[in-house]
């Protein structure tokens, strides 16, 4: 590094040092200026009403008589009767309260100028093992439902970060930060670096053709690799041509919407149904089932099939289904629980009442 790189940090860091001092000043004041009057002030009036016959006997009379006149509740039991006494009381009064309305409003209008970053995705956040989901697309809406659904239970965050002026997804559970999915300062505001996975949405905030968006999603993959090579990515592409260039990014998991979507069709115009089982596997709203993925062990593969059945019954309920095996080679049946071997992947579905805290990865 630089010797005119440090300088320029250390003077960055400083600049922000003394930002967050003067406005922590600004409170320090008003709170010391307060107190300074509260007590000065009940001096003065000691100093005028010791003279007389009054009813504001010590310091600690007159300490009273002055909080009670700033808080303008006035219970009238200590009151001054001396000229002097009571025009201290009044200046006191006076300015006491004008600061107290200043301490106040400046510290309303800091909460709101917070308010508005927040709404605005300028805030900072600071989480570890969350998700993050970069961009936003016509998939974005169900892709944080569904999400969020899966992870509240345990309190895994969610943030969105997207190049948008207001939260698209409003919603206390979300975390919104605007920025840039491609950029590496943004990227690291949302600690991608410690997150437990990244989802890359299809971005259309930018608008661009197909290519140019999944050419966004790229630059994107590549840049989380370069702060993180191990991140867990999984990305939406519009053009099949990309794919290629995700999996040389490092991205293992690639929906390609086109080849997904229109096989899908096709072979649901020959097989009537599979578009409902498709829909149930991948969580679909009001169906009352969730998919999990179990992990065979060496313990699993020795059993027979019968008894892999009865220890997954007990523990994702009596209506539990295994839909599929994935093995090396591909996937096969679900019934074929007599070939299954250590490391092959279950892929199941269960009521959605049935939560399991830690599927396979």
């Amino acid at each position: 590094m630089s010797d005119s790189s440090i300088v320029a940090r250390l003077r960055f860091k400083w600049e922000r040092l003394h930002l967050t001092f003067q406005k922590k000043a600004v409170y320090f004041s008003l709170i010391v200026g307060l107190l300074l009057i509260i007590f000065l002030g009940s001096l003065v009036v000691l100093v005028f009403e010791r003279r007389a016959d009054s009813t504001v006997e010590n310091y600690g009379d007159a300490l009273w008589m002055m909080l009670v006149t700033l808080a303008t509740v006035g219970f009238g039991d200590v009151v001054p009767i001396t000229t002097g006494g009571r025009v201290a009381t009044v200046v006191s009064m006076v300015m006491g309260i004008g600061l107290l309305s200043a301490f106040i409003t400046t510290k309303a209008a800091s909460m709101a100028e917070n308010m508005r970053k927040k709404r605005g995705g300028r805030g900072k956040v600071k989480f570890k093992d969350h998700f993050v989901v970069c961009g936003w697309s016509s998939t974005g809406r169900y892709a944080l439902s569904t999400l969020k659904s899966e992870v509240e239970n345990d309190r895994t965050p969610i943030i969105l970060l997207c190049d948008v002026e207001e939260n698209p997804f409003d919603d206390e559970y979300v975390f919104f930060l605007r920025g840039n999915p491609a950029s590496e300062v943004d990227l690291r505001r949302v600690n991608v670096d410690k997150a437990r996975g990244v989802i890359l949405l299809a971005d259309e905030s930018r608008g661009g053709s197909d290519s140019d968006k999944d050419a966004r999603t790229v630059l994107a993959a590549l840049t989380i690799k370069s702060i993180d090579p191990g991140a867990q990515i999984t990305a939406e592409v519009l053009a099949h041509e990309s794919v290629e260039h995700l999996r040389k990014a490092g991205v293992r998991e690639i929906m390609d919407s086109s080849i997904i979507g229109g096989g899908l069709i096709a072979r649901s115009a020959l097989r009537h149904g599979l578009i409902e089982l498709i829909s149930e596997i991948v969580g679909r709203s009001g169906s009352g089932r969730r998919t999990h993925m179990v992990r065979v062990d060496e313990e699993m593969a020795g059993k027979e099939p019968g008894e892999v059945m009865d220890g997954l019954k007990a523990v994702y309920g009596p209506n539990m289904e295994v839909i599929s095996i994935k093995t090396g080679d591909g996937f096969k049946a679900g019934d074929e629980l007599s070939e299954i071997s250590p490391g092959d992947l279950l892929i199941i579905t269960a009521d959605e009442r049935v939560t399991i805290a830690e599927d396979a990865r």
